[in-house]
């Protein structure tokens, strides 16, 4: 009889731990902010050539340093070499420090390079719109077209 009793406790505390993974699983799926909030990534060497002025839904980038993507909040700085990636009904918009602005529509990807002294925006996937200052070209590599 205490065998049965010992199974029954193993069998409730099994039950148990599976569904508080359950559910800490389903919680992690459907906010991945606390997945997140720790990260330490060291971009003291990196250069900033823009911020993340707004965002609406999916948007991701991957820091040159880094092999994940990560979310990316309103007002983060973007460094040289930063993989942008906007998700289904999601939006960017990207203010770079010469004054200009780029909307990242969704399902767009896009890597910011540099050639020579100027920032290139490599458009790998989707579609953009820009708003530049007179005097600044944006330079944007399609494919192995640069367009300025």
């Amino acid at each position: 009889m205490e065998e049965g009793v010992l199974r029954r406790h193993t069998d409730d505390f099994v039950f148990v731990f599976s569904a508080m993974i359950f559910v800490a699983s389903v919680y992690l799926l459907l906010d991945e902010s606390l997945l997140f909030k720790f990260q330490r990534r060291s971009v003291t060497d990196l250069q900033i050539v823009a911020s993340m002025s707004q965002r609406t839904s999916d948007v991701r980038r991957r820091i040159a340093t880094d092999i994940a993507w990560f979310p990316v909040a309103t007002s983060d700085s973007l460094f040289l070499g930063d993989s942008l990636f906007t998700g289904p009904q999601s939006q960017a918009t990207v203010s770079f420090k010469d004054g200009a602005d780029l909307t990242l529509d969704e399902e767009t990807l896009i890597s910011l390079e540099k050639s020579t002294a100027k920032t290139i925006l490599n458009l790998k996937s989707g579609s953009l719109t820009s708003r530049i200052q007179k005097g600044r070209p944006l330079t944007i590599k399609i494919g192995n077209k640069i367009q300025t």
